[in-house]
Order: C-alpha cells, then sequence, then structure tokens
C-alpha cells in the first residue's frame, strides 16, 4: 500500500505531541498538560490521534490486501498478530523497569489501540460483506457511531458517568490500575474510544472512496465534519462533560472534530494543493511511530528513575538547563533535543533496515 503525504503529516503532527509527554524539564505550558478533569488540551488530542492514525487506514489496508490475493482469514490473523503484539508491547512498558506483576498496569494506551484495531478489522470485513458501495458503508458506520456515543451517555448518566468506569475496572483490575478506583483505558471508557475509531474508518472509506473522486470535495466534507462535531461537543457537553480520562461521548466528538479539521486543513496543503512536501524528517517520524512511542517511553522511565549521584538523570538535566535558560525556555530545549535525537536514531535505524533487506536479496 503507497503512503499517503497527508497522512504522514498528521502522524507527525501526532508523534511530536506524544513526546512532549516524555522528554519534558522545567515549566511545562499548560496546553501540553492533560486536562485535570472536564476539558481538552493539545495533550489530550494524543491517545485520540493514534487511534485516528491507526484505523483510518484500516480500509484502505484491508482492500490493498485482498487485491493482493489474501483471504479473510489471513486478515484476520494478521490483525490478530497486531493485536498480540500491541498487547505484548503495552504489557512490558508498564512492567519495565521493576517487572512487578503483582502491583503493574494492566490497563494501557497499547493495549487498547489493539483491541481497537482489531476489532475494526473484524468490523471492516463484516461491512464489505454487507455492502461494496463506500456512501453506503459511511452511512453504516455512522448509525454505528450515532448508536455508540448515545449509548455510552445511557448506560453511564445514572452512574455519573465515572461510577460505572470505577465499577468494572475494580472489579476486574483491582490493584493493576493507573489510578486506586479506575484506569483512564478502562474497560467502559473503551466504548468510546471504539466510537473514536470508527469516525477513523469513516475518514479511511472516504479518503479511497471511489464514488466521490474531488480531492476538494473530500478536503471539504472532513474540515466540514470536524466542525460539527466541535459544535456538537460544546452543545452536548452539559449533559455529558468533555472528559479524557473516561473517554466521554463528548470528548469523542471533540477530540476527532478537531484532528479531523487538521486533516483537513493537511489534506488541501499537501495533497491538493501540493504547498508543502513532507521532507526526511516526515518520512522518519511517520514511518516509525509506534517504535517512535515505545523507545520514548523507555527513555523517559529510564531518565526518569536512573540516578547519578543521588539525583535522577531527569531532574539533573533540568537543573543544568534551568540554570542555562531559565524555566520556560528549557522545556523546549530540552524537548527539541530529545526529538533531534530520536530522529537521527531513526535515520540510523531505518539505513540499518534497508542495508539488511539489500543485503539479503543479494545473497538470494
Amino acid at each position: 500500500m503507497d503512503r499517503i503525504k497527508s497522512l504522514d503529516v498528521l502522524r507527525t503532527f501526532i508523534i511530536l505531541d506524544l513526546m512532549t509527554n516524555f522528554f519534558f524539564v522545567g515549566t511545562v505550558p499548560s496546553y501540553f498538560m492533560h486536562a485535570d478533569w472536564a476539558g481538552c488540551t493539545l495533550a489530550d488530542w494524543v491517545f485520540p490521534g493514534f487511534i485516528i492514525m491507526m484505523c483510518i487506514l484500516v480500509p484502505m489496508l484491508v482492500e490493498s490486501k485482498m487485491k493482493n490475493g489474501f483471504t479473510q482469514k489471513e486478515i484476520i490473523i494478521y490483525g490478530f498478530k497486531k493485536f498480540a503484539l500491541l498487547m505484548f508491547l503495552g504489557f512490558f512498558l508498564h512492567l519495565f523497569p521493576d517487572f512487578n506483576f503483582e502491583t503493574f498496569r494492566i490497563p494501557g494506551v497499547l493495549q487498547r489501540n489493539g483491541i481497537i484495531f482489531f476489532g475494526s478489522i473484524i468490523l471492516y470485513l463484516i461491512l464489505r460483506k454487507i455492502t461494496s458501495n463506500s456512501k453506503k458503508q459511511i452511512y453504516i458506520l455512522l448509525g454505528l457511531f450515532v448508536f455508540i456515543l448515545f449509548g455510552y451517555y445511557l448506560i453511564g448518566r445514572p452512574f455519573n458517568f465515572l461510577g460505572l468506569e470505577q465499577k468494572f475496572d475494580f472489579y476486574f483490575f483491582k490493584g493493576h490500575m493507573y489510578y486506586y478506583t479506575y484506569d483512564p483505558e478502562g474497560i467502559v471508557s473503551t466504548i468510546g474510544a471504539f466510537g473514536t475509531g470508527i469516525i477513523a474508518m469513516v475518514l479511511g472509506i472516504l479518503k479511497g472512496s471511489k464514488e466521490i473522486k474531488s480531492d476538494k470535495v473530500k478536503a471539504t466534507i472532513i474540515l466540514v465534519t470536524g466542525i460539527v462535531f466541535i459544535i456538537l461537543a460544546h452543545l452536548f457537553s452539559g449533559y455529558m462533560p468533555i472528559v479524557k480520562k473516561i473517554w466521554t461521548s463528548t470528548f469523542v466528538l471533540l477530540s476527532g472534530g478537531y484532528i479531523f479539521v487538521l486533516y483537513g486543513i493537511i489534506y488541501f496543503v499537501v495533497d491538493i494543493y501540493k504547498l508543502y512536501k513532507p521532507g526526511k524528517f516526515v518520512n522518519i517520524l511517520s514511518k516509525y511511530t509506534l517504535e517512535l512511542y515505545v523507545t520514548g517511553y523507555l527513555i523517559s522511565t529510564i531518565i526518569s528513575r536512573v540516578k547519578y549521584n543521588g539525583i535522577p538523570i531527569r531532574v539533573r538535566a533540568g537543573n543544568i538547563l534551568i540554570s542555562m535558560f531559565g524555566n520556560r525556555l528549557s522545556y523546549w530545549v530540552f524537548f527539541i533535543g530529545g526529538i533531534i535525537f530520536l530522529f537521527l536514531m531513526f535515520i540510523v535505524f531505518d539505513k540499518a533496515k534497508r542495508f539488511i533487506r539489500e543485503w539479503k536479496i543479494a545473497l538470494m
């Protein structure tokens, strides 16, 4: 499957937003900090963005594999392998570096992404059996999207939303959660997160639609849909608060709306008017999003836990930078330095991969 430049740029935005959670010292800007409860900051875009940039490719991925002779069973096995890999990596990151199985966190970002990715593949395979018409597929998915958001509201309202999450998470994951009584990637909130996956599939179907041929029409639909989602989120926030920590229906609408608007703009700039041509930086960051997440997480954990003369490396580096650049500027120096380090690391990694691949071909 050929790479789509506008999606590469979107993935780069999301991965850079994510890295603000890993490379920080000094005073962190408020927009890079998660909302305490109700609200939505740039930091709260990250994990919906991860789901969207993953599930937007599901329709294109399935169709590409079908054209290349893959059977439905083989595609399901492929999806299950990705699910198993994400679950394994999620558990590993939560266990590292102590590997304490008695208290390690069971729910997590990668675990949830694995569940939603695998579920999205199953859903799309069912959908394409019902109809091959992209417009009908979009209408069915939008109907399911509304059903999920409204259903989440109905079942959560009697428990003030958080109470329902607490009941399930505390019963199944007691002692293995981010918070004592519930987890931000818990069971009930995964319902809302799956809604994010569904609108991402709608975006993917629209992007590859043969019934709608004009890219300008597609980009306009994406922009308008995003704006409508944002308006609806604010209109209904009085009934169901916008809360990332339990992934409420209004949070699905707002975060999805922001990302739709962002992608609509990128679509116009990159794919339609070609005002920006992605270079090496975008190519590397968009190509290795999962690897960057895992590497960034491990580096962040190491510099927070490993001590030099009794002081964690992050604190020591922060003190040095703050003395040189001040509290606010030191944050950006450390963040940009971390991104440059990862970028250079993955350039080497990418070249090594190509060298090994070419070496194998030469030996065949």
